[in-house]
């Protein structure tokens, strides 16, 4: 547990170091292990930041494949919006929206801890991100608001509070372009 988070901490600090951790927690997991789950989480996360975009799916989708066979949903939903975000920020929507809207789906159909409500943050922050993008701000910011509400149900996880911020800053980049002006100033404070 302590190299997974110290591999988390590192992958936008020293990408090339949480690889290392990563791959040494990957040599050293039992086959259909979370250890294994996690280091590959880490290492598609820092290739991802080194800009190795497909060796970062393909751990990823080796990731998904590990996580079906778990019992605990929360392995699933964080690869799939993790999957989601990928694909979103490579530009190929239809894989961005499958896999952002399963991890919706499992979260409705198991519903997840308060503890792991980060989780739902990250799906909610991303379809609001999507939205912001492809249809427009009025509807982007009802998710942000999601993501936002799920980030404080969990605000006691590092996680959340990183990522509360950014919903917080971009959902009043949202207000600011439609003309929510005092709405924005309190979003963006």
């Amino acid at each position: 547990a302590k190299l997974i988070r110290e591999g988390n901490h590192l992958i936008f600090k020293d990408p090339a170091k949480a690889k290392q951790i990563a791959k040494k927690l990957y040599d050293d997991a039992n086959e259909n292990s979370p250890q294994k789950i996690n280091a590959l989480l880490i290492l598609a996360q820092a290739d991802a930041l080194l800009a190795n975009y497909d060796s970062s799916l393909q751990y990823a989708l080796e990731a998904k494949d590990l996580s079906e066979k778990l019992s605990d949903q929360s392995y699933k939903i964080r690869i799939y919006a993790y999957l989601g975000y990928h694909y979103q920020r490579l530009n190929i929507q239809d894989k961005a929206w499958k896999y952002i809207d399963e991890a919706e789906q499992t979260i409705k159909t198991k519903p997840l801890p308060d503890s792991l409500s980060y989780l739902k943050g990250n799906i909610f922050f991303t379809k609001a991100s999507m939205y912001q993008k492809e249809l427009d701000c009025a509807y982007a910011i009802n998710y942000f608001d999601q993501a936002i509400k799920a980030y404080h149900e969990s605000i006691k996880n590092e996680y959340s509070n990183t990522n509360l911020g950014l919903a917080y800053s971009q959902k009043g980049y949202c207000e600011l372009e439609i003309n929510q002006l005092t709405e924005a100033e309190s979003s963006l404070k």
